[in-house]
Order: C-alpha cells, then structure tokens, then sequence
C-alpha cells in the first residue's frame, strides 16, 4: 500500500528520475509532471513506466501553464519542484523562456502547493544565485587544476551574499531567474507555512543523465569519450573546479529532508564538498585513462557567468541529515561510462 503520492515536476529529466526512484523503493507513488522538451528524457520515461508501473504515473504538463497543475486530480505529501531551464547558455540565447519557466514557473508550482493543502516542497535551486564575488577568491594555477591561496578554505557556505555591495547575480539571466525562485520558495515557506528545503547544487552527474551538451559538462564529457572519440570544446582554461555529487546521494538527501520535515533551516548548499572535487583537466584525464581514448579538445574564451572555483561548504546538509556522499566522483563516471555503452578499464 502507497504511503503517499509524490509530485515531481521535472519528473522524467536527470534528478527527477532519480528522485522519483528513491520515493519509490520507499514507498510512495510518484506522478511525474514533465513536457518532454529535453531531448532524450523519453528514455527516461519509458524506463521508469516500465520498471515501476503500478508505482510511476506520468502527466504532460509545463510549470508555466498554471491550468496544468490545477488539472492534477491527486493530493500529493510533497512536491518536488525540478522543472526548470537548468543551465546558462540557453538562457543567455532567451532569456524570456528562461525567466518563465524558472521564475514565473516556480511561482505557479509555490500557487499551487499552497491552495492544495500546502505539501512538503523540495526546490532545486543552484550555485549560481551567488554573487560574481566569488571569483575574488584567491587561487593558485597548478598545471591541471585552480587551488586557493588559503589552504583552510572549506568551500563557499550559504551565508555567502547573492546580491549587493555592487556585485550581481552570476552575470547570466540563469543566475537571476533562479535566485529569484529560490527567494520566493523562501518567502512562501516563511509566510503561508509551507515546509520546504531548498538546494542550491554544484555539480550533479550519475545514472539517467543524457550525456548532451548544456546538461551537465561530467556526463556530456563521459558521453563524448563513449561515443564522441573525446571530442570536446572547453571554455576557459580547463583548470575551473567544481564539486561533484552523484544523483543517487542527490536523491537520498531530498528524501531525508522530507522525512525531517518542517524546520526553520531550510536553505542548504548540496555538492560533494572539498573532498569530491575536480577540475574539468582531471576529469579529462581520467576519461582518458579509464576509456584508452586520447582527447581532442579545442578551447575558447570563458562563458558569461563561469565561476573559476565552484565548491559547496555542505557542512550544514551533512549535519542536519547525518549524511555523506556514497559515490565518489570517478565511481559516478564508471557508473556513467557503463551507462553509455562503454567499457571502463583500470
């Protein structure tokens, strides 16, 4: 018997899928808003229709159209809200489609959930609402990798400032549009009751990721070393860092914060932390090493936006949940080699 009904917009995409298996197995029946308009998610819908069945319910819907949601027939114990454009160079090409689907459709889903019996909603929010002020964080340029000058720095926390004192948003309509829904989700938990975590991730990468460029830089590498002969452009220099977490610590985390409930600490950085972290050259090369496959790779300048050393401070996730990641970041590209059809060798 279900013990409740999940919503998950986005539900099909990467970390829906693997959100919408972990409320699964624990026993709750999860109905999957998505419109499909990511290339490649069918792949996950028919894995998920065929592996849960009677457990996955799917629904053609889109967060920007408020009559989709108010269509929903269900009451759901929690929303997980992922619908999103989730990356900076489509919203630099349209910023319009960016602003409503991340801002204006993160307002429907909040509209929603509060005239439904105000649900448990989870946000994925990202890195990215910080300011351009973390690229002042001094660093040293090693040959494969940016290390900083202070060798204590334990990775950006969340009372880093989004805004103000004459720094933006990340220089990228991205940034500002999701800044704007992660404040809202705030504003909304704050003043109607509505329980909510809210995750600002760094680098997600695992099982059921696409592989396709502006969808996660650790699975379109692994894909290109699959079936691209290591074909890649890098933007910048290659030695920016970023913290990875798998999809699968990503989805154990969204559980557990339904599970905890409602509580006044609700905002919270979700990555691997300093000891999970890598440059975009490393990753290459263990591509390389773990593919036999030689790189190609071009480069060109820096994109708007990119930060030269990315990693969360999760102390506040790993303590509130008792928590640490299971997957280090080259288990999760093995799993994602294997995925694609290749074979790792050590």
């Amino acid at each position: 018997m279900s013990k409740g009904r999940i919503l998950i917009t986005g539900g099909v995409g990467f970390i829906g899928t693997n959100v919408a298996e972990k409320f699964i197995q624990e026993g709750y029946r999860v109905i999957a808003l998505d419109n499909l308009s990511r290339r490649g998610v069918h792949r996950n819908l028919e894995y998920l229709e065929k592996t849960y069945q009677d457990q996955f319910e799917f629904v053609w819907g889109d967060v920007r159209n408020p009559e989709d949601l108010a269509e929903l027939s269900h009451e759901f114990v929690c929303v997980a809200h992922l619908g999103a454009n989730p990356g900076i160079p489509r919203s630099l090409r349209n910023p319009d489609y960016d602003w409503r689907v991340n801002a204006d459709g993160t307002n429907n889903v909040l509209e929603y959930v509060r005239h439904h019996g105000k649900p448990f909603i989870l946000f994925a929010s990202t890195n990215k609402v910080y300011s351009d002020k973390i690229n002042e964080l001094p660093l040293f340029q090693q040959e494969k990798t940016f290390v900083p000058v202070d060798s204590t720095y334990q990775g950006n926390p969340e009372t880093f400032p989004l805004d103000g004192q004459g720094y933006s948003y990340s220089s990228s309509p991205y940034g500002s549009s999701k800044a704007a829904a992660d404040r809202r989700t705030q504003e909304y938990a704050a003043t109607y009751g509505i329980p909510s975590a809210i995750f600002r991730m760094s680098c997600i990468g695992g099982p059921h990721q696409l592989g396709v460029s502006e969808q996660g830089w650790i699975s379109y590498f692994t894909h290109q070393f699959v079936k691209g002969h290591g074909q890649l452009t890098i933007y910048g220099t290659g030695h920016q860092v970023r913290d990875i977490l798998d999809g699968r610590d990503t989805a154990e985390i969204y559980f557990r914060a339904f599970q905890r409930g409602a509580h006044p600490e609700n905002v919270f950085n979700l990555g691997g932390g300093m000891e999970n972290k890598a440059s975009l050259l490393e990753v290459i090369d263990f591509l390389s090493e773990a593919t036999h496959t030689t790189p190609c790779l071009s480069f060109d300048d820096w994109r708007v936006g990119d930060h030269r050393f990315y990693v969360s401070n999760a102390t506040r996730v790993r303590q509130v949940f008792d928590w640490q990641p299971q997957y280090s970041w080259q288990q999760t590209v093995r799993d994602m080699i294997q995925e694609y059809g290749g074979t790792f060798r050590d």
